[in-house]
Order: C-alpha cells, then sequence, then structure tokens
C-alpha cells in the first residue's frame, strides 16, 4: 500500500446522507462521499487508525459492516459502487516528553508528517463484487428477522456498550 496523490480519483460526490426501504426497515446513515476512478464509481471512506501494524489494520477493512450497509444501500437506490476507497490516516505515535511544551510538541509532530507522508497517509480500494453484496444482503436479511423476533416475543440481547454507557442494562 502507498500513499497516492489525490488527483487520481475524480470526486463525484461530496459527502451525502441517504435513507432507504430494505423489507419494511429504514436502512439510513451518512457516506463520506463517491469518487471516479477509471471510469468506476467508488465509495469514499475517512477512518483513523492509531495501529502500528498498518497491513494488519488495512485487511481488517476487507469485511467491513459499515461500507457493506452503504453499498447495500447505494444499491437498493438504483446507484452501484465498485467498492470502497478508504481513505486511511495513521495517528501519531509519537508521546510527548516530560516537561515537553505542547507547541514543542505539536510542532515535532508536524515535521514527522512533513517528513513522513507515506507513514501517516494511505489509499487503498476494496472491491466488492456482485455475490459478496448479495450474501451480506442476506445477512441483513437474518439481522432484521432477529430483531423483529425479538420484538414480538419482548426478548433482547444485553448490550454491554450500552451498559457501560447509559448505566442502564
Amino acid at each position: 500500500i502507498v500513499y497516492r496523490k489525490k488527483d487520481e480519483v475524480e470526486e463525484v460526490e461530496p459527502e451525502f446522507k441517504f435513507s432507504v426501504d430494505f423489507n419494511g426497515v429504514v436502512l439510513a446513515g451518512k457516506i463520506d462521499g463517491k469518487v471516479r476512478k477509471e471510469g468506476r464509481i467508488w465509495i469514499k471512506e475517512y477512518k483513523t487508525t492509531s495501529s502500528a501494524d498498518i497491513d494488519k489494520y488495512l485487511l481488517s477493512l476487507d469485511m467491513n459492516f459499515q461500507v457493506d450497509f452503504y453499498l447495500l444501500a447505494m444499491q437498493l437506490q438504483g446507484a452501484e459502487a465498485e467498492g470502497v476507497m478508504y481513505e486511511v490516516i495513521r495517528k501519531p505515535l509519537i508521546k510527548q516528553r516530560v516537561g515537553e511544551k505542547l507547541e514543542d510538541y505539536l510542532r515535532r509532530i508536524k515535521k514527522d508528517y512533513i517528513k513522513r507522508p507515506e507513514h501517516y497517509f494511505f489509499r487503498t480500494f476494496v472491491y466488492r463484487g456482485k455475490e459478496e453484496l448479495e450474501e451480506f444482503k442476506r445477512e441483513v436479511e437474518l439481522i432484521i428477522d432477529d430483531f423483529r423476533d425479538a420484538q414480538s416475543n419482548n426478548r433482547f440481547y444485553r448490550n454491554p456498550h450500552f451498559c457501560s454507557q447509559y448505566r442502564e442494562c
């Protein structure tokens, strides 16, 4: 993976919201944008990471519910895309030194960003074939069935994130 100049893709649409019906459920969200590369449309998605192992992080993007959800929503609206163009920004791992002024610390980080842009900025494309999107569509149908079943039986999964964030379970 290498950093590529911005001019290799054409901006087609900036960030936009969507809302579409799928089996009686409204799918809604916000997509970072659309780009064209070599005549094909791709969803643009910004990601940040503090992972030291960037290759491992980039591999994890291959199975991403969020962007598959976006691709499905686009398909349901009649607008197809080849896949996702990820713009990945690596957070600096440089630590502030003991006694170092904030301004000096920030200057050091800025200098490193300028010196090594390929370390901090990545662009990668992840293709999604029709079969993969159909498989994801079936998975979403199963999730919707689970929600409907839970609702009709008044039995819901516990959500540890909700419990810790809102102190209710």
